[in-house]
């Protein structure tokens, strides 16, 4: 079991709103139909179409869109510039030679056909599930390779699209923001305690939906504490 977040209080349905130390979580309302591609880029009124498999039950298949459009259309993106990093927490098939399989992210596609290798996206395709979390640093990780140039980094995160590996089937249960890394993922001390308290019992767990369900479900839970105190948690 994994901790992932804890939150001040508890809504009827799910933990109230946080701020971007304590984690906020992406959500599909997050992504826009934009008016361009750099960071100062506008959201339009414009209806988004786009897949979204994040907390599905059954993993995706390869090669799939798990979050984004199958297009990864250059002008409907999540604007993650506010963050600096997002943790993916999820899951991965092998393959028949028993290799891991990698979710593929895109971020910061600047035109219709812009791929990495020509500079006009930025694809991030060797960050394995580790103890179910990645976490993808927007300050340095947004890589930028353009022919002819020396590599440099984005100063704006635009998350466009995510797609399974084609070595196998991935699962994403839920995508958070940080401006503080949680320390169990390697950030330092940020006041989150550890989940197991003494004398500080479990009371109640909810899925992501915000549902009801056993404490040992498996996936993202939501725990209730008799201290009042909420924590999200990874089931394996």
């Amino acid at each position: 079991m994994v901790a992932i977040a804890l939150f001040a209080g508890f809504g009827s349905a799910s933990a109230q709103e946080e701020s971007a130390d304590d984690g906020v979580e992406l959500t599909k309302d997050m992504f826009h139909v934009w008016d361009g591609f750099t960071k100062d880029a506008q959201p339009t009124d414009e209806k988004v179409y786009m897949e979204w498999t994040v907390g599905a039950e059954n993993p995706s298949a390869p090669g799939s869109v798990m979050l984004g459009t199958s297009t990864v259309a250059e002008n409907i993106y999540a604007d993650l510039s506010d963050y600096h990093y997002m943790v993916v927490y999820g899951e991965c098939g092998t393959n028949d030679k028993g290799e891991v399989a990698m979710p593929r992210f895109m971020f910061n596609r600047t035109d219709k056909d812009g791929q990495q290798w020509t500079g006009g996206m930025i694809a991030i395709e060797n960050k394995a599930f580790d103890n179910g979390a990645i976490v993808i640093d927007l300050k340095k990780d947004l890589v930028r390779t353009v022919p002819g140039e020396d590599p440099t980094v984005d100063d704006f995160a635009h998350l466009v699209t995510i797609k399974a590996s084609w070595g196998g089937t991935c699962l994403i249960s839920t995508i958070m923001l940080y401006n503080v890394l949680p320390e169990e993922l390697g950030g330092e001390t940020t006041g989150i305690q550890n989940v197991n308290v003494a004398n500080d019992a479990v009371v109640a767990t909810f899925n992501a939906a915000g549902a009801k369900v056993a404490a040992n479900a498996k996936g993202l839970v939501i725990k209730k504490y008799q201290s009042g105190k909420v924590v999200k948690v990874m089931n394996k």
